[in-house]
């Protein structure tokens, strides 16, 4: 047994506290993922970081030990009262007692922070968007998540997995899935491999700032009607400014395929039918 997985199941039996199902909690306890994650990162002395969930600390060490200044989020209580009292005294660490869907990130760090985490599987997508929310504050962002949602996040138009997360994100920030994990690094072992996935944030974003709602209006009703070609799953959206069928020459107009399907336009085209609707509206 590795010293990192002792130390983890030590720190659970002391505690008397297992994993918790419905949290979907599993903690890493590979030293080599470890250095590799946090390797990847490039986190410095100096550098602020804001991690996401830090069960039992074993990240929130390293970085520490890297000279970074650490917010620890940890909604469990037994872990943060754990965690207070593994760093008491240490002053690159403060522990949060929260949940990370709750909080206001601005009061908890500043801007050119690096957020750091392990996603509980079961709430991945809603902090992906909690931190879309707070982007300015960050710097890069680096997740450890389900390998599904990362290839969701990553895909190209014509990918199954390619939808609204995608795009979402894709205005916003430049994603990277690094590499894989397997289950065997965690514990309990997920039933699933992760991801190590960074999100870097664009200079500018993808699409015009005054077109931000109506672009996430055409992808959402799109996308709700996925099975559908592209001119009858914004058909609903469009009636009201055309007759049955002259969606079809619309489109045709602005250069795109009627036929396609929601799923095969890029991240450029829904740009420019946001920027249509909004002139139409």
């Amino acid at each position: 047994m590795s010293l990192i997985k002792a130390e983890v199941r030590k720190t659970l039996r002391a505690l008397k506290v297992y994993p918790k199902k419905r949290w979907s909690q599993s903690f890493l306890i590979d030293s080599a993922i470890r250095e590799r994650l946090v390797d990847a990162t490039g986190v410095r002395a100096g550098d602020s970081v804001l991690e996401i969930g830090a069960g039992t600390g074993i990240l929130t060490e390293r970085l520490a030990e890297r000279g970074a200044t650490v917010v620890a989020i940890e909604k469990d209580r037994a872990f943060a009262r754990h965690l207070e009292e593994r760093f008491a005294g240490n002053m690159r660490v403060r522990v949060v007692q929260a949940d990370f869907l709750d909080c206001d990130l601005a009061e908890l760090v500043s801007p050119a922070a690096l957020a750091i985490g392990n996603l509980p599987y079961h709430i991945t997508t809603p902090i992906l968007f909690q931190l879309l929310k707070f982007r300015a504050l960050f710097k890069s962002v680096w997740l450890t998540m389900q390998r599904e949602v990362a290839e969701r996040i990553a895909a190209q138009p014509g990918n199954k997995d390619y939808g609204v997360l995608t795009l979402s994100l894709g205005v916003w920030f430049e994603a990277r899935t690094l590499f894989t994990i397997p289950a065997r690094a965690f514990y309990p072992a997920p039933q699933v491999e992760s991801a190590f996935v960074k999100l870097a944030p664009l200079p500018e974003p993808r699409v015009s700032q005054q077109d931000l709602d109506s672009f996430r209006l055409v992808v959402r009703t799109a996308f709700q009607h996925r099975r559908k070609r592209i001119d009858n799953a914004l058909s609903g959206l469009f009636a009201p400014a055309f007759k049955k069928g002259d969606i079809q020459k619309f489109l045709q107009n602005l250069g795109m395929d009627s036929g396609k399907r929601p799923e095969e336009l890029s991240l450029v085209e829904y740009s420019v039918l946001a920027r249509a609707f909004k002139a139409l509206s």
